[in-house]
């Protein structure tokens, strides 16, 4: 939304606070297993759109 709370937030940046809540969540995982991540972005517009 144009003048939504995160409209100057980039998608990366939202995606790891993600990561670490997700991480956080699941502490038998060790964050060095995991390797890659990969993300889409089904309506690029934006940051996403280059």
């Amino acid at each position: 939304a144009p003048r939504g709370m995160f409209r100057n937030t980039r998608p990366d940046d939202l995606l790891a606070h993600v990561l670490k809540a997700v991480l956080a969540q699941a502490p038998s995982l060790d964050p060095a297993a995991v390797g890659d991540v990969i993300a889409g972005c089904a309506m690029p517009d934006g940051h996403c759109a280059g």
